[in-house]
């Protein structure tokens, strides 16, 4: 791995020592854990229903309101969108997911594609953390933003094949950590810090993390919110 991600990683991986601690990570993990068994059970057939239960776990789709979900309830094209998205995703051609999420309705705005693309990311990793990698928009970006792996590589030109690549090499450094139980979850745990990382480097004091987030929480509370597993989700599943 070239010197600026290794670089970078070793910063994620002294904060997050410093924030959890192996217990803490160990905590995470679980709670990743639990979630992926929700979306398993719940995530299967991909009905309207399905839906309906597994929109509260996903960051960014919770609090959103009625018309912004309401393409995705109604079923027809968006559903069937998500749903080879989803496909793409579990089988690991990152064009046809692309192609997918390009093919959805022109009237969806940004916001939408975008939440889509992370609900179709968390239902193809989640479930099965060591054969799909999370690709979600703060994850590995998209036209408009920058995700964790950019924070890692920098912005720069992604040709086919090259995010899978950046996945496999960061999941490389973490075995080369001693890392080897739940490697797809603990991989999760990082790219949420870096990603906080990111937003903190970026903003510098703008407010854009408390606008995105909330008032007054700390970093590790942005990366609950961001992995689906603070109270607010996490009660969907531990009840």
């Amino acid at each position: 791995m070239a010197e600026g991600p290794e670089a970078k990683l070793e910063e994620v991986h002294h904060a997050l020592q410093e924030e959890l601690g192996a217990p803490g990570l160990e905590d995470f993990v679980n709670l990743l854990e639990a979630k992926g068994d929700y979306l398993r059970r719940h995530g299967a057939d991909l009905g309207i229903d399905a839906v309906e239960r597994i929109v509260p776990v996903v960051f960014g789709l919770r609090n959103k309101d009625p018309d912004f979900l309401r393409p995705l309830r109604e079923g027809g094209p968006v559903l069937e969108g998500l749903r080879q998205m989803v496909e793409g995703m579990r089988q690991g051609d990152e064009a046809a997911w692309r192609a997918a999420l390009a093919g959805l309705p022109e009237s969806l705005k940004h916001k939408q594609r975008r939440a889509l693309r992370n609900l179709a990311a968390e239902l193809a990793h989640f479930p099965q953390p060591e054969a799909v990698y999370l690709d979600t928009a703060w994850v590995s970006g998209d036209e408009r933003s920058m995700g964790a792996l950019d924070y890692l590589y920098g912005r720069t030109a992604q040709g086919p094949g090259e995010i899978p690549q950046r996945h496999a090499q960061v999941r490389a450094w973490l075995e080369e950590q001693g890392f080897y139980r739940h490697l797809g979850y603990v991989q999760d745990v990082y790219y949420a810090q870096a990603y906080v990382h990111y937003m903190v480097e970026m903003t510098k004091g703008l407010g854009l993390l408390d606008q995105q987030f909330g008032q007054g929480i700390e970093s590790l509370d942005y990366m609950t919110r961001l992995l689906g597993v603070d109270a607010a989700s996490s009660r969907h599943w531990l009840q």
